[in-house]
């Protein structure tokens, strides 16, 4: 079935892409045909005029008159090769024979490709790739970490990586007074002279029984609306591919992997500020969604009874 339809598909493409050749075949056709006829006139009257010439040659000879010449005989020309017809039955013996050797036989396992980054990168490329890996080597990034606001550590700077990534690997312990409120991650492009805001990434507080040794890291996707446009073959931001012009407007997008946690003291509690378990579950007219906590917000039952 897969290779019928795959025949019939390429019949109609066949059929569609020789639609203008057929038509100049038939005009060259013609063509040719009243150019052959007009040539088998020249010849005749050739012919006959030679078997008249034979007869008054002596004449023409004794009175010094010279003949005429007689008109070029045109060369003949080739019959236009007509376009080449579609050869469906040789279409299907290669589909057949591609399926017979590629196609998974019942009982043999599916291979699934995996992509890795194992293999070095080559160093030999166009000029247009170089320029773009050496602008891309000049800009770093930075995450600014803020609480209710204010702005209380900040990681280093660091580089993209081969596999595309940034490895910033840093713990911060901050020690929390009042009722945490909100916490926030500002993502920058750090240049040679500006650092440019990329996104705000809003973290939610974790509950108290979420610690160390219990949680785990989440994944925090951002996307910038900035325009960027390279002098180089990089795709850039915030337009349309001319390539692929109904692709959309890429942006610059990407992920943050955070993991959010109270630290505990040595009999296993967590380092909760003063009045923080009364201010999130006994108070929720306070901090309505809050007091659901992060399993409340994730539970869609839970989100529901709070909003009726």
């Amino acid at each position: 079935r897969d290779i019928d339809e795959e025949v019939e598909e390429a019949r109609e493409a066949h059929e569609r892409q020789n639609g203008e050749k057929v038509a100049q075949y038939n005009a060259s056709l013609a063509e040719w045909k009243t150019y052959q006829r007009a040539r088998r006139r020249l010849l005749r009257h050739s012919t006959l005029q030679q078997s008249g010439e034979q007869s008054d040659v002596t004449l023409a000879t004794s009175t010094n008159v010279s003949l005429e010449s007689q008109p070029a005989i045109p060369v003949d020309r080739p019959r236009p090769l007509p376009p080449p017809l579609f050869d469906g039955q040789g279409l299907r013996q290669e589909l057949t024979e591609f399926y017979r050797e590629n196609r998974r036989q019942p009982g043999e396992p599916i291979l699934v490709p995996e992509l890795q980054f194992a293999h070095p990168i080559s160093q030999q490329c166009a000029r247009a790739e170089q320029l773009r890996r050496e602008e891309l080597s000049r800009v770093h990034f930075k995450v600014k970490v803020l609480l209710n606001g204010n702005q209380v550590s900040d990681t280093k700077e660091g580089v993209i990586s081969s596999d595309g990534s940034v490895h910033f690997e840093e713990v911060f312990n901050i020690r929390i007074v009042h009722q945490p409120q909100m916490i926030t991650l500002k993502v920058f492009e750090v240049g040679l002279l500006t650092s440019l805001l990329l996104a705000d990434i809003f973290v939610p507080i974790p509950d108290t029984q979420v610690t160390a040794s219990t949680a785990t890291c989440e994944d925090y996707q951002f996307s910038s609306n900035r325009t960027t446009l390279g002098s180089h073959t990089a795709v850039g931001s915030g337009h349309a591919l001319p390539t692929f012009p109904d692709a959309g407007i890429l942006m610059t997008s990407g992920m943050l992997r955070v993991k959010v946690c109270w630290s505990e003291d040595a009999d296993g509690t967590p380092l909760c500020p003063p009045g923080f378990r009364k201010a999130l579950f006994v108070s929720p007219h306070t901090y309505p969604v809050a007091s659901l906590g992060m399993a409340g917000v994730a539970n869609p039952l839970e989100l529901k009874k709070w909003i009726v």
